[in-house]
């Protein structure tokens, strides 16, 4: 199945309706009788959709760590020394400080996607957003932005495959800057 068909959202039917008015308080016999149910299938289908809603939570609670900033250089021709020079100090400051403990990016004209990950209940943010902000203060950013990151997890086949992806991109991203 392609991604847009995973992804697709339709009109809620009396199923998801008569769901909807027991996780709201109705009784499970009087939202039966409502939506022309028996109170058995109607059970089942408050189990699932309670099922279905604690996975979605489980698996979005796995993509929560990472936060995407779009970096737009001053000089794109020059973004590269920039980068190395000037974003990378930044990062590891905050590696250091155990505020993140990995990131990558891509370059997509005109600006850069950072995506960094970042640990929960830190301040990680705050540190790297100054540190960005002095950047466009001084010239080296034309300015930046942050951003959701969505990680394309059926696209790569999985959690476990965006595991791998991840730790690629992140030692790709890292190893690079060694050429410079």
């Amino acid at each position: 199945m392609s991604l847009d068909q995973l992804t697709q959202t339709s009109e809620p039917g009396p199923t998801q309706h008569a769901v909807l008015a027991v996780l709201t308080g109705l009784p499970l016999t009087d939202a039966a009788r409502q939506y022309r149910m028996d109170p058995v299938v109607l059970s089942d289908a408050v189990a699932i959709y309670d099922q279905a809603g604690r996975e979605a939570l489980v698996r979005h609670a796995a993509t929560t760590d990472w936060w995407q900033t779009y970096l737009h250089f001053t000089d794109w021709s020059n973004a590269d020394t920039a980068f190395t020079a000037h974003v990378l100090p930044i990062l590891r400051e905050a590696e250091a400080a155990a505020a993140i403990d990995g990131w990558w990016y891509t370059r997509k004209h005109p600006c850069w996607r950072l995506r960094l990950r970042v640990q929960p209940a830190h301040e990680a943010k705050l540190a790297i957003e100054d540190g960005f902000n002095r950047l466009v203060s001084e010239g080296r950013l034309q300015r930046w932005w942050p951003s959701i990151y969505e990680p394309e997890t059926p696209a790569f086949g999985g959690t476990t495959s965006m595991t791998a992806a991840h730790a690629l991109f992140i030692t790709d991203s890292r190893e690079i800057q060694q050429l410079h």
